[in-house]
């Protein structure tokens, strides 16, 4: 019965997220931003100064066309530093999984399965968990709302309630005024639209990411993913054995990245018939 209603509780949540309407970005030339660089700068100055981040993060949604949901326990560092933990859906027991990643190294352990993945980049065992393709450095500058680490503007346009800053590598940010001055809001980069909402100092509780790719059928994105941050702690020392799993169990079957899609430990099963 529990079970049941956990998963009627996910289902009824993720049919909300992905009913919600998108941002409607600005398009077009604009104006002239001459002071580009400075309004960047004052709208990432919280999160540019972010070396470590923990979370929990509750995630809801579609990511790569499948229905994904679940609570993950996160740290992170730089440069190129991860820890996630999937914690158990009945709120006990061990995690379904450890996912640790370092500059040279990932390792992915999936408790309940028994297996391992090694030696394979951690963005790619990202995407195949999350339908969302994100380095360490990249998903820690995307939940800070930065949207991309180490950001260096090259242009900016002014249109009127948004300003659009032009960023190296082929991203733009999207910032809008507030109590607070200019604050990045949305942005774009590699096929996936970042929206940012629910600041508290300085930074986003709440991000959603859309995909440019859509269903042919439906032409619905084949993701759209929302991340609620709570437990937010920055520039907590982490020690290096935190992004290790030196002691693995003897009896894991090791696995490939093809293998692990077909595990989609953060899917939401469909609902059983409980009469």
């Amino acid at each position: 019965m529990l079970r049941a209603a956990y998963l009627v509780f996910l289902t009824l949540s993720l049919a909300g997220c992905a009913t919600r309407a998108q941002l409607a970005l600005p398009s077009g030339t604009g104006l002239p931003l001459p002071d580009y660089a400075d309004r960047f700068a004052a709208a990432s100055a919280s999160c540019q100064t972010v070396r470590t981040y923990e979370a929990l993060i509750r995630l809801r949604g579609r990511g790569g066309g499948v229905d994904l949901g679940g609570r993950i326990r996160a740290g992170l560092a730089a440069p190129g530093a991860m820890r996630l933990e999937m914690l158990n859906p009945m709120g006990f027991g061990a995690p379904s999984f450890y996912f640790v990643a370092r500059p040279d190294d990932a390792v992915l352990w999936l408790t309940r399965e028994a297996q391992v993945l090694q030696r394979v980049p951690p963005a790619e065992i990202f995407a195949s968990l999350t339908g969302v393709r994100l380095a360490p450095d990249d998903l820690r500058a995307v939940l800070t709302g930065c949207l991309v680490s180490d950001a260096t503007p090259l242009g900016g346009r002014d249109h009127g309630e948004w300003q659009a800053i032009e960023l190296e590598g082929g991203a733009a940010a999207y910032l809008r005024p507030s109590e607070n001055g200019p604050r990045l809001e949305a942005g774009i980069r590699d096929g996936l639209t970042f929206e940012f909402s629910d600041f508290r100092r300085g930074l986003p509780r709440r991000v959603r990411v859309v995909s440019d790719a859509r269903h042919e059928d439906s032409g619905e994105a084949l993701t759209d993913l929302t991340a609620t941050l709570t437990q937010v702690n920055v520039n907590v020392p982490f020690t290096d054995a935190v992004f290790r799993l030196d002691e693995l169990p003897n009896n894991l079957m090791a696995i490939t990245l093809k293998q692990l899609r077909g595990v989609a430990p953060l899917e939401v099963p469909p609902p059983s018939d409980t009469r």
